[in-house]
């Protein structure tokens, strides 16, 4: 039988409330161990109305607070909600929905239930990625911290869970060369080559396993990936240090020994304040501001994101960067190119700028349709016929298919552009710090 906690309210007389206790545990094959009483118990004959209840009662004191101290009390698997309006609404239904799947609890209630598979366990020191946007610098990050750990020593292997992955977990070993030649080889055999263990792979140098998911719930969590088979394959390989990359706004569902969310500098601060997102929050070792600059965000709203953030997690580190273009083997001074990025049209002026006064290049046009191929596909034939030199294109979405092939086929040149985390000068602490700090403190124990 598994351990419940009953949730019950005043406008219930409690013959009702226990009946109703007796049949769902027989039902669901439960045994109660506590309850929480929401609202006031005038109608139903006060405290000795409650009293009868042949269990341990928390009351008069704030819903969310009791549910909580209950959980820690009682260690419950299930948390029952008996209770109705006025005494229970949906935001508050929500944010026990909230605190019961962060701790891996099932609630079930009238018409829902929420349940969550337990984290998978890993057997390395491990950091999670995830966020609570799309396109919020995932891969970019992770490359990043891979770079630190290589710079350390360690020999990190990342592991990502794309909606586009691979049937059977696809291993890229560190060093694997991925020319544009050898991707649409990989494309040729039915497999997304943009996906992003590829990317990962590329940009960071190390070991990447790539995985597939599907489907999104209130928690971030996938509804099937097969993420456990690529750890299981990892488990016979040497590394020091798994990094997981979550996908869209899914976390990897594994237990690991640090957690860092991104968040879009952009947002507002009600949106962390939502219960999921709380939550999400809450379990955050560090919290990064990305995209930290114009027309994006101002510095007083940073400043009210940093506040709103701490608020729901005193002790998460707060972190703001900006995503800077990096081309790993540039095209030659001078050079006229076309742009294919994810980066939206309000970037496109600094993208063009940084690329010619970093590199010299004359950038002819910038295609922000990576994701929307029929725009794409118009966009690379204007390239082509503007007489350009070479492309620089992010290795996501349609790059491969259509950027790619149609260079290849035209004997046009391909360069990869990555993109680099660059704390703000002026914030402190720097992005690097504070990842060092965290890799710091999760190996700390070990030398214990």
């Amino acid at each position: 039988m598994r351990r419940a906690l009953f949730i019950i309210d005043g406008e219930h007389y409690m013959p009702v409330i226990c009946q109703a206790i007796d049949a769902i545990e027989e039902r669901e094959n439960l045994e109660a161990v506590a309850a929480v009483f929401l609202g006031s118990a005038e109608k139903i004959g006060g405290a000795e109305a409650v009293a009868s209840l042949d269990l341990p009662v928390l009351r008069e004191k704030e819903a969310l607070q009791m549910v909580c101290e209950a959980i820690e009390r009682f260690n419950p698997e299930v948390v029952v909600d008996l209770s109705d309006a006025p005494a229970m609404d949906e935001r508050l239904r929500m944010e026990v929905a909230a605190e019961c799947l962060a701790r891996g609890l099932t609630y079930i209630g009238a018409d829902f239930r929420f349940s969550v598979e337990p984290p998978i366990m890993v057997r390395r020191p491990a950091l999670s990625v995830f966020s609570l946007t799309k396109r919020a610098g995932k891969t970019a990050l992770c490359t990043y911290i891979a770079t630190l750990l290589k710079e350390v020593g360690e020999t990190p292997i990342i592991f990502t869970m794309s909606r586009g992955g691979p049937p059977e977990p696809t291993v890229v070993k560190a060093g694997t060369e991925l020319t544009p030649d050898a991707l649409v080889a990989i494309a040729d055999k039915g497999l997304h080559a943009a996906a992003d263990h590829y990317e990962n792979a590329l940009f960071s140098g190390v070991t990447a396993i790539g995985s597939r998911r599907a489907g999104g719930g209130f928690s971030g969590r996938p509804f099937f990936t097969n993420l456990h088979a690529a750890i299981k394959l990892a488990s016979k390989m040497k590394a020091t240090w798994y990094l997981f990359e979550g996908s869209g706004t899914d976390a990897p569902p594994v237990e690991p020994s640090g957690k860092i969310v991104l968040i879009s500098a952009s947002t507002e601060p009600a949106a962390l304040l939502t219960p999921f997102n709380r939550v999400r929050v809450r379990v955050a070792d560090i919290a990064v501001l990305v995209h930290a600059e114009p027309p994006h965000t101002t510095a007083a709203h940073l400043q009210e994101l940093k506040k709103c953030l701490q608020s729901i997690n005193p002790k998460v580190v707060v972190c703001a960067c900006v995503l800077r273009p990096f081309l790993p083997q540039p095209p030659k001074e001078g050079s006229r190119v076309a742009v294919t990025t994810t980066m939206p049209e309000a970037v496109h002026d600094r993208l063009r700028a940084e690329l010619q006064n970093r590199y010299g290049l004359n950038v002819m046009g910038v295609s922000s349709a990576l994701a929307n191929r029929s725009l794409l596909s118009t966009d690379v034939r204007r390239f082509i016929k503007q007489g350009i030199d070479a492309f620089v294109t992010e290795l996501k979405s349609a790059s491969v298919e259509v950027v790619i092939r149609s260079a290849i086929s035209r004997k046009i040149p391909v360069h990869f552009l990555q993109n680099r985390p660059v704390s703000l000068p002026e914030w402190e602490p720097s992005l690097r710090s504070a990842l060092q700090q965290l890799v710091k403190r999760v190996k700390e124990p070990k030398r214990r």
